[in-house]
């Protein structure tokens, strides 16, 4: 089994089905498989943490699903929304209207 298989399985059975691995790296100072987790919203997708494996696929860190939801929480609240939609309504929104 690969590093990204055992942490799909991992979020799969511990966390549910909302997330993904991503590709992994393999650091070779340290020995150990980083692989970052995704998150796929309806504002975009989301790195959200990321578990590290030893050499062998043993777990070495494991974010926990509270830390991942914060993260998430945090990038959303940062990320920006394009509404189109004519100024007066995004004023009567109680938003400054932008024209890109």
């Amino acid at each position: 089994m690969e590093a990204r298989e055992k942490v799909r399985r991992y979020l799969y059975h511990n966390v549910g089905n909302m997330l993904t691995p991503s590709k992994p790296t393999f650091d070779l100072k340290t020995n150990y498989w980083h692989v970052p987790v995704l998150c796929k919203t309806d504002r975009g997708i989301f790195v959200v943490g990321e578990f590290r494996l030893d050499k062998d696929l043993n777990f070495v860190f494991i974010p926990t699903k509270e830390e991942m939801l914060e993260v998430l929480e945090a990038q959303l609240n940062r990320t920006l929304t394009l509404v189109a939609n004519k100024p007066d309504e995004v004023r009567m929104k109680g938003l400054t209207p932008v024209t890109i």
